[in-house]
């Protein structure tokens, strides 16, 4: 789960630190910059919004391939909503828009904060801990995470931008990251061994779970705001709920992790206590540690899943929309088959892993 969270924050921290000029959209460019001067600030009640919104006229400076350059941007005008106050010193990330046929002028607009130095130090935070509390084990998990980094961009991105199903690729993916970055965080063993397994089965029934649950919900993806962007923008035709199944899958892999290693050790533990223990003794008692770990887990994915969506259901309720009519908007299902199809594949991976363990080391 870790490996997992650390994979996005370094993509995105470090995907602008890299050029000056940042990743281009079409017809556009982006560069960050520096409010070096308020010229002008007022605020005032928007009608058509019913809304406040804060007019100001600012300088800033931003870093282009050729050198610094002194830009005028407006915010808050009669053509845009805002109801951020910038303030001299603020880093920010530019937009610039072509502004006539020829694409040579641009017309500059404050696109949003620029936040790759907050992150940066939290990440940097983040690392020191773990070197200082974990050491060597440490060290493995930043190799295995550069692995997974390699697998996410290097792999399952490009592969999705060349037109293969997102469902398939995360599990092919999948199944070569999981081996790879099991071995280096925890070492060549029998337990190890048995993790992988178990996840690996875990992964592939997942996978299925998720494939019928989107075809059976009827769910296209065409609702979410994610779908009009990269259609836009991507040549293939990328189907947008068989990405978020894929991208459950592959969150999947950093919590069973600690699922399946865990049941593993409880398994190996329990044996090496009572070498006399029955396989069916053995399995029930691991099972009862395991029934622990499914409710902490599962509750703190529900949550993790819920808590993402309360701006949605917000909007709902506000609306007077009935519990029935929610459920069945895209939007909404969407999330309760990503939450669920998560769940199922946590809650299975439990059973199967142990079984896996106590039927080896029950001939030890």
């Amino acid at each position: 789960m870790i490996r997992t969270f650390l994979t996005v924050l370094i993509f995105l921290i470090i995907s602008p630190l890299l050029d000056p000029a940042l990743a281009q959209d079409k017809g556009s460019e982006y560069y960050k910059g520096t409010v070096n001067a308020v010229i002008e600030e007022a605020e005032y009640y928007d009608e058509a919004l019913d809304l406040d919104n804060i007019y100001q006229e600012l300088k800033v400076l931003i870093k282009t391939e050729t050198g610094e350059k002194l830009i005028d941007i407006t915010v808050g005008d009669e053509y845009q909503y805002n109801q951020v106050r910038y303030k001299v010193g603020d880093k920010v990330l530019v937009q610039g828009s072509s502004s006539s046929d020829t694409g040579s002028d641009l017309m500059y607009s404050i696109h949003d904060f620029d936040r790759s130095r907050p992150l940066l130090i939290l990440l940097l935070g983040f690392v020191v801990l773990t070197l200082l509390i974990s050491k060597t084990s440490g060290l493995q998990s930043f190799l295995g995470l550069i692995i997974s980094i390699f697998a996410v961009f290097g792999l399952i991105i490009p592969g999705i931008l060349k037109g293969y199903d997102p469902i398939l690729i995360s599990i092919l993916v999948g199944i070569f990251l999981i081996p790879t970055t099991f071995y280096i965080s925890h070492g060549f063993s029998r337990k190890s061994t048995l993790a992988v397994i178990g996840t690996v089965i875990s992964l592939l029934i997942t996978g299925i779970i998720g494939s019928l649950s989107v075809k059976s919900s009827y769910l296209t993806g065409q609702g979410l705001e994610e779908s009009f962007f990269l259609q836009t923008q991507s040549e293939q035709n990328i189907n947008i709920a068989n990405l978020i199944i894929g991208g459950i899958i592959i969150s999947l892999i950093g919590i069973l992790d600690d699922v399946t290693i865990s049941q593993v050790s409880i398994v190996e533990q329990l044996k090496d206590t009572n070498r006399e223990i029955s396989p069916s003794e053995l399995f029930r008692r691991a099972m009862t540690v395991g029934r622990d770990h499914i409710s902490s887990i599962t509750n703190t994915l529900i949550l993790t899943y819920s808590g993402a969506s309360i701006p949605i259901l917000l909007i709902f309720s506000l609306s007077n929309t009935t519990f029935s009519e929610v459920v069945n908007l895209e939007i909404v299902a969407v999330e309760i088959v990503r939450t669920l199809v998560g769940s199922i594949g946590l809650l299975l991976a439990i059973p199967i892993t142990t079984l896996i363990a106590t039927r080896s080391f029950a001939k030890r």
